[in-house]
């Protein structure tokens, strides 16, 4: 881990981050702009006559002669977070985001930090002690009452330097010293703890404090190892807010910024908290902001501002999908923001932000924001021509939070069969049981020779059924040509294939298997996030993805999730596997139809509403032809019509011999 504290006597960085820092803000935003809601207005007359005026029902546009219109103007503009210095248009950034304009500007002041801990520092340019049996290790000179006679704001910790710090205190030449906070009890402690405190002002007459404690033995998962403090320190309820956060993921880079100037212009310090993740690309980082308005009764939240900076996020991933190069980037910033969603909110069910008190908070209404992701996801994949992603993220869009609009839903659906061509297709059930395998994720029993035949395994052997020629439509028993094939996937080193898992206490998809004793191991990983809330509430419902293992070697397991290669990619893939014998096409299930691709096109074989599931497809050399297992474990063939007819066989009419053909299935 990266020790965030500078070196001796230098002053910190104003940002006030957890392990992770990042440079800079990140590249401009689009607001979202949401055709179904009433346009708002950026900069409006302020005071009393305004709010008057408006009671009565006089329209905005009519009041406001210098007003920009969200609807009309789609200007980028940069998100906040605390930085140096203060941008120098604050009016050209939304309300929103920055302190009120009837605030007056502040620069953060950072603490000193000194190693090692000293007995006296400077204040007001003479030296002052710390209290009896103490030492500073952070301090802070400031005016908080602005009124010329300096105060300190100090972490102490115990002169012996064995055992906890004594805490945050205010100290001044005209008053005794005061505690304003204790160690935050719920951090973990041992010998094998080591804590590290960091301390900042933040806003005019209020200070952030960040204390975080690493631990050499594992805790229990998900409990809190960090504190963040905001303080008013000359109020008599000093405490603004409290904030517990857990370990995040070793794949995640997360920072928190504080902002805790008077964002409502009432002469009170506010709260706004901006959260920041990445995992490759700090590029592609996503951040969601939440703010607290300080009021008599204490703070109260302000939950628009974290609905509207999730929604941000996915409204400027839209805008992106539409490119060939700003399209490459887009899954990964989306991703980001579906694990800010995870971390963050108390509707992801696996949260590591708590409140003072171990309470989850609320992310409130995300319905654009899970609206505006799958929309970037799919469009993106689209733009970059790759029809098997855009179906895999069409079919995670209602994994996080909630499902798509029907709007969103539809309007997604129709780009996608608008963008991947659907064909008729003529069906035909044969009337034979294939065997079942009692593995979860096994491979198919049926698999095709090549064009012309189709291997299917029973209870009692092997059957070929010919699909043209003079045998066209027959079965026969070809148990003495070919070995049964396993239909439990087997890995080099004895392990089974078992399941997909959908984890809450790891980010993504794995599959799991068993090793040649019986033990539970992973044996492939994804980058496909779990849902959340998913598996991690009781009662939470999705749709799971199809799998289609193809290979296990020594490489790794292969294998298509919604047809998407997860591992190493396979030109050939074991019997029964939706890999054709020769490598060149693949099936796969999908909630619009049958997706068949090869290396030059992809396309959608629907299915008639009488057939309601179908599973383990396997599909021949020309993709020319499928077949399936329907839900009564009976051979389903399904071949492109005659116009679409393989190498050898006749158009217009089918082979002599060949079975009739079963139910045309015409696209919409």
């Amino acid at each position: 881990m990266t020790d965030p504290r500078p070196k001796a006597g230098s002053a910190r960085s104003t940002l006030l981050e957890l392990p992770g820092p990042r440079s800079g803000e990140g590249p401009a935003r689009i607001p979202a702009v949401d055709p179904a809601r009433p346009r708002s207005y950026r900069a409006a007359p302020a005071g009393r006559i305004w709010r008057f005026l408006t009671a009565l029902g006089v329209p905005g546009w009519i009041l406001c002669t210098n007003c920009t219109c969200e609807g009309e103007k789609r200007a980028p503009y940069t998100p906040f977070g605390i930085a140096s210095t203060l941008p120098a248009d604050v009016a050209s950034q939304p309300a929103s985001e920055v302190a009120s304009p009837t605030a007056k500007a502040f620069q953060p002041i950072a603490s000193r930090f000194h190693a090692p801990p000293e007995p006296a520092v400077d204040l007001g340019n003479q030296p002052f002690a710390a209290p009896e049996g103490l030492l500073f290790e952070h301090s802070l000179e400031t005016d908080l009452d602005a009124d010329g006679r300096p105060e300190l704001i100090a972490w102490l910790v115990p002169r012996a330097l064995k055992g906890p710090p004594s805490g945050l205190w205010l100290l001044s030449r005209q008053s005794s010293a005061a505690r304003l906070a204790a160690p935050p009890g719920f951090l973990p402690v041992g010998t094998d703890c080591t804590s590290e405190a960091a301390l900042d002002q933040t806003g005019h007459r209020s200070v952030t404090l960040r204390v975080a404690v690493r631990c050499e033995q594992p805790r229990q998962a998900g409990a809190p190892t960090e504190a963040l403090l905001v303080l008013a320190p000359l109020k008599p309820r000093s405490e603004m807010l409290r904030l517990r956060l857990a370990a995040r993921h070793a794949d995640e880079t997360f920072s928190v910024q504080v902002n805790s100037t008077d964002r409502d212009g009432d002469g009170h310090d506010d709260v706004l908290v901006k959260f920041t993740l990445s995992t490759l690309d700090p590029a592609h980082e996503a951040s969601a902001l939440f703010g607290w308005l300080d009021r008599s009764a204490g703070l109260s939240r302000d939950l628009p501002e974290t609905e509207r900076s999730f929604a941000d996020i996915g409204s400027v991933s839209v805008v992106r999908a539409q490119g060939n190069n700003t399209s490459k980037s887009v899954a990964q910033r989306v991703a980001n923001a579906r694990r800010l969603f995870g971390a963050l909110c108390a509707e992801g069910g696996s949260f590591k932000l708590t409140v003072g008190d171990g309470e989850a908070l609320p992310c409130g209404n995300l319905q654009a924001a899970r609206d505006f992701y799958a929309q970037a996801e799919v469009t993106a994949a689209l733009a970059q021509s790759d029809p098997y992603e855009a179906l895999a993220a069409f079919r995670r869009a209602d994994w996080f939070g909630g499902a798509l609009s029907l709007r969103t839903r539809s309007k997604l659906e129709k780009a996608i069969l608008d963008t991947v061509p659907q064909k008729q297709v003529q069906v035909t059930e044969l009337d034979i049981k294939v065997r079942t395998s009692s593995a979860n994720l096994g491979l198919s029993p049926l698999s095709f020779v090549d064009n012309e035949s189709l291997l299917i395994q029973t209870e009692e052997g092997i059957q070929r059924f010919a699909l043209a020629g003079e045998s066209a439509g027959q079965l026969s028993d070809v148990s003495d040509e070919f070995d049964r094939w396993p239909l439990a996937v087997q890995g080099p080193a004895g392990e089974t294939l078992l399941s997909l898992t959908f984890p809450c206490e790891a980010p993504t998809l794995a599959l799991q298997g068993s090793g040649p004793g019986g033990n539970l191991l992973t044996v492939g990983t994804t980058d496909w996030l779990s849902p959340r809330p998913g598996l991690c509430r009781a009662g939470n419902r999705f749709d799971a993805p199809s799998v289609a293992p193809v290979r296990w070697t020594t490489e790794g397991l292969s294998a298509l999730l919604d047809g998407v290669w997860v591992g190493p990619a396979q030109t050939v893939g074991l019997r029964g596997s939706a890999l054709s014998p020769n490598g060149d096409h693949r099936v796969t299930t999908t909630p619009l139809g049958l997706l068949v691709g090869g290396r030059e096109r992809a396309e959608f074989w629907k299915l008639d509403a009488g057939i309601r599931t179908v599973s383990h497809c396997v599909i021949n050399n020309s993709g020319s032809r499928v077949a399936c297992v329907d839900g009564g474990k009976r051979v389903l063939w399904l071949t492109e019509p005659s116009e679409h007819a393989a190498p050898g066989e006749a158009s217009g009419a089918p082979q002599p011999g060949a079975p009739p053909s079963g139910t045309t299935i015409s696209a919409p």
